[in-house]
């Protein structure tokens, strides 16, 4: 199996080099957007748990996510770092997880409270390899642990059963992959497609309240029963005194399940997450970094609130 890694490593070295010594009288735009490191399983889990498309991009090349395992318990759970941005707006996810363990084709992990969140910082000492024009090479984090503290730490693995013996029954599975985009764009370019479906869904159940107006959804995720998670955005506008009408917004957040059908239940579909401040780039970019465990906390209602990760919702409204 390493023999094959290596050599399909070699191969993607080889035909990036072959790319780039075509492009360089012109502009130049490296697309690599997988993961081919030895680690497909945990950054699968990763791809699932954070707001993320699953792998590193500046303005001119993309790179593979930085995967590294820090410690493994007596069980073979496993503690990792994971780091990666979004492009355009440079948001950079850097996470500390915990994987429960997996298999050839399956991933295991507790669906909640499962990860720490941070920026991350030039002692992080993250290296993702566009810097040396191979982006097929393994993405590194030279120091994982920097930013977080024994207190966090220790919490995270209480939370994960560290060094306890293995509950299957208290674990979620997904199937493992190793390109998270594309399944995201296919599920984007689903909703797209069924937007005016989708849209009265959500118009039936969510009232728009004064000044509340502009209604966005975004697509987060999918469970094991192709139910889908939404975060929704209602933005509240109050026109400004400047001579060009700009507008301050805030927004209140709500977190949805809705069938694969795009259709909702008709109790428990909605979490209301709570009101915060608009941030052009991101809805939720601060919210998700939230010290005090807001984010996960959100996270957690919306779990256990509805039916994710227990049954198709269509079998429920029927």
């Amino acid at each position: 199996m390493k023999i094959i890694k290596k050599s399909v490593r070699l191969l993607i070295v080889l035909t990036m080099t072959i790319s780039i010594s075509f492009s360089l009288s012109g502009c130049m735009f490296m697309w690599f957007p997988g993961y081919y490191g030895d680690y497909p399983a945990l950054y699968t889990m990763a791809c699932h748990i954070l707001d993320t498309d699953g792998y590193y991009q500046d303005a001119e090349f993309e790179s593979q996510a930085a995967v590294v395992p820090v410690e493994t318990d007596e069980y073979g759970r496993t503690l990792f770092a994971y780091s990666d941005n979004d492009y355009p707006s440079v948001r950079a996810n850097y996470a500390l997880m915990i994987c429960q363990y997996y298999t050839d084709e399956i991933v295991y992990y507790y669906q909640d409270y499962n990860f720490l969140l941070k920026k991350p910082e030039k002692e992080n000492g993250v290296v993702m390899y566009i810097q040396k024009l191979s982006p097929a090479e393994p993405s590194i984090i030279k120091d994982p642990l920097y930013g977080f503290s024994d207190g966090e730490v220790a919490l995270l693995k209480e939370r994960n059963d560290w060094n306890k013996p293995l509950d299957k029954e208290k674990c979620v599975g997904n199937k493992i992959f190793n390109e998270y985009i594309q399944i995201k764009r296919k599920a984007k370019e689903l909703i797209d497609n069924n937007y005016k479906s989708v849209g009265e869904s959500l118009r039936n159940v969510l009232t728009e309240y004064d000044g509340y107006k502009n209604t966005y959804y975004k697509y987060t995720d999918e469970d094991a029963y192709n139910n889908i998670f939404l975060k929704i955005f209602q933005v509240y506008e109050t026109p400004s005194d400047q001579s060009d009408q700009e507008v301050s917004k805030y927004y209140k957040c709500y977190f949805v399940c809705m069938s694969k059908s795009f259709r909702l239940p008709k109790e428990n579909a909605f979490v209301y997450v709570g009101e915060f401040e608009f941030d052009s780039y991101n809805f939720e970019i601060e919210f998700s970094f939230s010290d005090d465990l807001t984010y996960q906390d959100a996270l957690y209602n919306f779990h256990t609130k509805n039916y994710w990760n227990v049954c198709y919702i269509d079998d429920i409204i029927g």
